[in-house]
């Protein structure tokens, strides 16, 4: 079994990324990866950027598994 790291670019980047890519494309690639992370690794800014974007513009409730929060 493997251990699942996911490497988050700067804001910057994922800002143009999202005007390239659209919406529904860009959620796709990021929703998935962030899923699937056993461990997220960037600034925590890029970071919360991707668990605003999912849970905002698809009315995801943000939960333990988009929490930096320990699960209580």
């Amino acid at each position: 079994m493997g251990f699942n790291k996911l490497f988050v670019p700067s804001v910057d980047s994922l800002k143009e990324e999202l005007l390239a890519k659209g919406n529904e494309q860009f959620f796709k690639d990021w929703s998935r990866r962030y899923v699937k992370a056993d461990a997220v690794l960037g600034s925590e800014e890029a970071i919360d950027f991707i668990k605003q974007f999912i849970a905002g513009e698809y009315d995801i409730e943000e939960s333990s598994s988009f929490s930096n929060e320990p699960a209580k």
